[in-house]
């Protein structure tokens, strides 16, 4: 859990809190494992990997932007290592078992780069933003080849809706950044579901909220698309959802 006004902690759900033979005095809650870097907030952003592990990256170090990366395994051991620019609130995206996409959250720097556990700096990507757009939220999906990435959703700082997508191709050894495919459902606070084996889905969201739902298509790694999803029987929006 990365919290705005608490230290950084870990919720068991998996197994019973209080058993009424042994209660443990904080319940459900355990530390987080040492080794986490400073500044972990919710200005940071966690990913769960497809190993079981966790990565958190950046946040508020001190009242600045963070460079600092934990990888915690599975077993709660931490490693360190840097962003090569400091970022609050990046997206991320798994690309495969040691490499992950951070893109935005800058304030000068390269605006897109990929860390990777086993290397002590992340590599940034050379191409810039799209059109030079200023994004605000959206989300990342990749294609199950960790090959290409799509940035979608989000806003301008003056708060327009974006269609717009960004691709990420050649990845994860060469990203370059080109223009994706138009995301014409673009819509007001949905609900991004990324696919750990690929792809995802886009649930409601808008200003009234919508049924829709939609998928993130990436059946050619190169070409993905939008597809429908079927509809939600109510209206959501800001809703939480998981892929069964």
């Amino acid at each position: 859990v990365l919290s705005e006004r608490e230290a950084p902690f870990a919720y068991d759900i998996t197994g019973r809190c209080d058993p009424p033979e042994d209660p443990r005095p904080d319940g459900c809650v355990d530390s987080v494992p040492a080794g986490v870097h400073p500044g972990v907030s919710d200005a940071s952003t966690g990913l769960e990997l497809s190993n079981g592990g966790v990565v958190v990256v950046g946040g508020d170090g001190g009242g600045a932007r963070s460079a600092e990366v934990s990888w915690i395994a599975p077993d709660g051991q931490t490693l360190r290592t840097r962003l090569s620019t400091a970022r609050s609130r990046p997206r991320l995206v798994e690309l495969d078992a040691a490499a992950v996409l951070v893109v935005g959250g800058e304030l000068g720097g390269a605006y897109a780069e990929v860390v990777r556990r086993g290397e002590p700096e992340g590599a940034p990507i050379a191409d810039g933003r799209v059109d030079g757009i200023v994004r605000v939220g959206g989300a990342l999906y990749a294609d199950p080849t960790g090959q290409s990435a799509l940035l979608v959703g989000g806003e301008t700082p003056d708060e327009r809706l974006l269609a717009e997508t960004e691709l990420f191709t050649g990845c994860p050894s060469a990203c370059r950044i080109g223009t994706g495919p138009d995301w014409g459902a673009a819509r007001f606070a949905p609900t991004h579901v990324p696919r750990m084996s690929g792809g995802g889905i886009i649930v409601g969201g808008g200003d009234p909220p919508v049924r829709a739902v939609d998928r993130v298509d990436f059946t050619d790694p190169g070409a993905p698309r939008f597809e429908p999803h079927g509809d939600l029987e109510i209206e959501r929006r800001g809703a939480s959802a998981l892929v069964l």
